[in-house]
C-alpha cells in the first residue's frame, strides 16, 4: 500500500464539518492498509501518532486573519466580524498565507524522511493545494489528489477573490492526477475550468456511525430539528414564518436549534415552542437526533452554488428521521431526499410550500404512517464507503508507477 501525505486545515480536534471528511479519509486509508501521515493547523507546533496516524500540528502565528464567526456572539459583534472577513477576503487569495508558507517547510523536511507516494491536499482555504504542487514540483512522480471540499467559485468569497481563486485553482490543478468533488454538478463545473485535461471523481460527504434500525417511540409532541450552522443566506427566516402560520391553525410544535452561534430574530408567537442548544459532540447529537426528534430541517437557498448536498444531509440520512429540505427543487439535495425516499421538499424561498410539507409531515406522525427509507441506498453514503473510492483511486494511481515508488501489496492481476 502506499505512503500518503493529507494536507488540510481542518482536522480535530478543531470542530468543523470539513474536520470530519479529513479525517474519515485519514482513518479510513489507514484501516485500508496505507501509512498515514496529516499535516493540519493547530493551537501550537506539535506531532503525534493516533491509531496509527502521524499527526503534525502546524501554528499559524500571523496577527491578522478571518474572525471565528462560528461563536456566539452579540448581533453588533457578528455583523462587524462578517464584514472584516469580506475585507481581509478581498485581499488574499490564500486567507491563510502565513500557515501555508509555514506548513510548507514542515511537508518538504517530512516528504525528505517519508518520501511520499501520494498527496491528498484540500481545500479551501487554497493553501494545502500550494503546499501539494511544491512538492510535486520536488518530486514530480508522486501521485496528487485535490480535494475541492468547498466550491472555488462559492459566493461566500467577494467576486474579485472568486476571479483570482479560480485562476489559482486551474492553475494548480493542472498539476494533480485528480481532482475531487463533493457533488456530479460540481464535478462537470470543474472539468469545464480544466478542460478535460485532469480526471474529476465524485466522492460525497457522509455519515460515520452505524444505521440503527430499531424503531424509536415519536415525541410526545410534534419535535422538529435543525443541527448545524447559519452563515450568509442560510438562515430561518422563511421557516419561522411558515411555523408561525402553522401555529396559527392550532397545530402544536417544539423546535430544536441545535449548534449555531449568529444571534438570530424570533417570532413572538413561536418564541416559547423554540430552544437554542450550544454546539455537541458528534455523538451526543446523532443519539439526540435519532431519538428525541420527528423532523429534521435542512436549509439551504437558492442563492448558494449549485452542487450543494450540505454535509449534514448525510447525518440526517443515517439517522433514518425524515427531512424536511427546504432546498431547490432541482439541484443535488432535492434529488437526493427523492432517491433515499427520505423526506419532503420544499424550496426555501416559499413560505406556503414549506407550511404545506411541514402540515404533511405532522400528519404523518401523528396517523403513524410508517417511514420507509431506501437503506440500501443510504449504506452507500456512510464515510467507509465514500473512502473507499478514494482508496481503489489510490490503488488504481499507484500502480501507474514503478514498484519502487509505490508498495502495493495487493494483486496486480
Amino acid at each position: 500500500m502506499a505512503k500518503i501525505l493529507i494536507i488540510s486545515t481542518f482536522f480535530p480536534p478543531r470542530k468543523h464539518i470539513a474536520s470530519n471528511r479529513i479525517e474519515s479519509f485519514a482513518k479510513y486509508l489507514s484501516e485500508f492498509g496505507h501509512s498515514i501521515t496529516v499535516i493540519t493547523k493547530g493551537e501550537r507546533d506539535a506531532c503525534i501518532i493516533t491509531d496509527d496516524i502521524k499527526i503534525y500540528y502546524v501554528k499559524d502565528n500571523v496577527l491578522l486573519r478571518p474572525l471565528n464567526t462560528f461563536r456566539k456572539d452579540y448581533t453588533l459583534v457578528h455583523i462587524f466580524k462578517c464584514i472584516y472577513n469580506m475585507l481581509f477576503l478581498n485581499v488574499l487569495v490564500d486567507e491563510a498565507s502565513a500557515w501555508t508558507n509555514k506548513a510548507l517547510k514542515v511537508a518538504r523536511n517530512i516528504h525528505k524522511e517519508e518520501k511520499f507516494e501520494c498527496i491528498v491536499s484540500s481545500a479551501l482555504p487554497i493553501g494545502p493545494h500550494i503546499i501539494a504542487a511544491n512538492l510535486k514540483k520536488i518530486t514530480p512522480n508522486i501521485k496528487l489528489i485535490m480535494d475541492m471540499r468547498d466550491a472555488v467559485w462559492s459566493p461566500s468569497y467577494p467576486l474579485f477573490t472568486r476571479y483570482r481563486l479560480i485562476k489559482l485553482f486551474r492553475k494548480l490543478a493542472l498539476q494533480s492526477d485528480c481532482i475531487l468533488s463533493v457533488s456530479s454538478k460540481q464535478m462537470k463545473k470543474y472539468e469545464l475550468i480544466l478542460e478535460d485535461k485532469v480526471k474529476c471523481l465524485e466522492i460525497n460527504n457522509g455519515y460515520n456511525f452505524d444505521l440503527t434500525l430499531k424503531k424509536y417511540r415519536k415525541n410526545e409532541v410534534f419535535t422538529i430539528a435543525f443541527a448545524g450552522t447559519l452563515h450568509g443566506a442560510i438562515n430561518t427566516d422563511n421557516l419561522f414564518a411558515a411555523l408561525v402560520n402553522f401555529a396559527d391553525k392550532n397545530h402544536n410544535f417544539k423546535l430544536r436549534i441545535i449548534g449555531t452561534t449568529k444571534p438570530i430574530y424570533v417570532p413572538q408567537k413561536i418564541a416559547d415552542k423554540i430552544s437554542f442548544e450550544d454546539y455537541m459532540p458528534y455523538d451526543k447529537l446523532i443519539t439526540i437526533l435519532k431519538e428525541e426528534t420527528d423532523l429534521l430541517v435542512l436549509i439551504i437557498p437558492k442563492s448558494k452554488e449549485e452542487g450543494i448536498y450540505s454535509g449534514k444531509i448525510f447525518d440526517y440520512l443515517g439517522c433514518l428521521k425524515p427531512i424536511l429540505g427546504l432546498v431547490p427543487r432541482n439541484d443535488v439535495a432535492a434529488q437526493l431526499i427523492r432517491d433515499t425516499k427520505a423526506g419532503y421538499i420544499a424550496e426555501n424561498e416559499n413560505i406556503d410550500e414549506i407550511e404545506q410539507n411541514i402540515l404533511k409531515a405532522y400528519l404523518d406522525w401523528t396517523n403513524n404512517i410508517p417511514f420507509n427509507p431506501n437503506l440500501s441506498l443510504i449504506r452507500k453514503f456512510h464515510r467507509k464507503e465514500q473512502a473507499k473510492i478514494l482508496d481503489n483511486l489510490i490503488v488504481s494511481l499507484c500502480r501507474g508507477n514503478d514498484s519502487e515508488n509505490c508498495n502495493d501489496n495487493t494483486s496486480m492481476d
